[in-house]
């Protein structure tokens, strides 16, 4: 397993229309219930979870079995997943899939230029998703990418003056994403840098007292940053 995985397992939550809660339920190792003996991996399945009741009803399943992947609302209500990899990380993904509420079920979207996995999405204002960086074996990356839910594609845009994995990325009150930390060459980083959507570019920030990786980031009402 990658040495700059987290020790956990990565249950993504998303808040879906008509309060309904998607829960991505990733069983691996012993816990997995199909695993698949060819690739290795587990058989991830969805399932939708009504917050008034604590029942289960299966939704569709996922092309691919994934982990280390993100999942993004967009304001269409549907679900972007993107990226991810094997249990091992011996190899990344480069696809991306969307999922539609309102018939519980899944299609492709397109693919990443790379493999992205531990890396961050960011629902930008003007709708479009930034996702950035991550780990690809065997390191992390600076590349950075948008997806525009309008058409579907994918475009490049600039790369981070860092390569980083398992970080965090804040949507500002200015409209920027706030990168922190994260693992780059087996050492956690404490370095910050802005991307700013209106130019395409990134740009340094002050960097955090202490390097970390794997940690949380939190955006405070009065518009400061906690990361914990």
């Amino acid at each position: 397993m990658n040495p700059q995985a987290p020790p956990f397992v990565h249950v993504p939550l998303r808040l879906l229309s008509l309060s309904v809660v998607l829960l991505f339920v990733l069983c691996l190792g012993q816990a997995a219930p199909a695993a698949t003996a060819a690739s290795g991996t587990s058989a991830f399945t969805g399932t939708v979870v009504a917050p008034d009741q604590v029942t289960f009803a299966p939704s569709g399943n996922m092309s691919e079995g994934r982990l280390a992947h993100t999942a993004t609302l967009l304001p269409n209500g549907k679900v972007l997943v993107v990226g991810g990899g094997s249990w091992a990380i011996s190899s990344g993904l480069v696809s991306a899939e969307l999922f539609d509420p309102t018939t519980s079920t899944w299609s492709s979207t397109g693919g990443t230029s790379a493999s992205h996995s531990y890396h961050t999405a960011t629902l930008l204002p003007n709708g479009k998703v930034l996702v950035a960086g991550g780990y690809a074996p065997p390191n992390s990356f600076a590349s950075a990418e948008l997806y525009d839910p309008a058409s579907g594609t994918w475009s490049t845009t600039d790369s981070m003056a860092t390569a980083r994995s398992n970080y965090t990325a804040t949507l500002l009150p200015n409209g920027k994403v706030l990168v922190a930390g994260g693992w780059d060459a087996g050492s956690p980083l404490a370095s910050a840098e802005l991307y700013d959507p209106a130019s395409g570019t990134w740009s340094s920030t002050g960097s955090m007292a202490s390097a970390r990786a794997s940690y949380t980031a939190t955006l405070l009402p009065n518009g400061k940053v906690l990361v914990s």
